[in-house]
């Protein structure tokens, strides 16, 4: 049975000031042992975005891989289906930030059976 599997993306505060933003959790899935949080085909992920900034999940060379717009500020993403071609480990980033230390998630997608 398909799995939901959320991305937070959240303010980074230092001193209750915005200095940037984070991925919550980082890594999906967070435990990378436990069969039952894996991510596979046919699961669906979704980013939520609750920093002011506005935001765009996206794989090198793959604006549009996960979603065809930018994540306004608070509000989630649709829901990107995984498919079978995806497997394998995925690193994305917000293709609206060109800081060159912007931050990277990363997804990893494997063929339980």
């Amino acid at each position: 049975m398909p799995q939901s599997h959320t991305i937070t993306i959240k303010p980074t505060l230092n001193g209750g000031r915005r200095t940037g933003y984070h991925y919550d959790p980082p890594q999906l899935p967070v435990n990378l042992k436990n069969p039952n949080t894996a991510v596979v085909p046919d699961d669906e992920v979704i980013w939520k975005n609750v920093d002011t900034q506005a935001h765009w999940p996206a794989v090198a060379g793959a604006q549009n891989q996960f979603m065809p717009n930018q994540i306004a500020p608070n509000s989630s993403s649709t829901a990107w289906i995984v498919d079978a071609q995806s497997v394998g480990t995925l690193t994305y980033f917000d293709w609206n930030d060109t800081a060159p230390n912007r931050p990277t998630g990363t997804i990893v997608i494997t063929n339980l059976p």
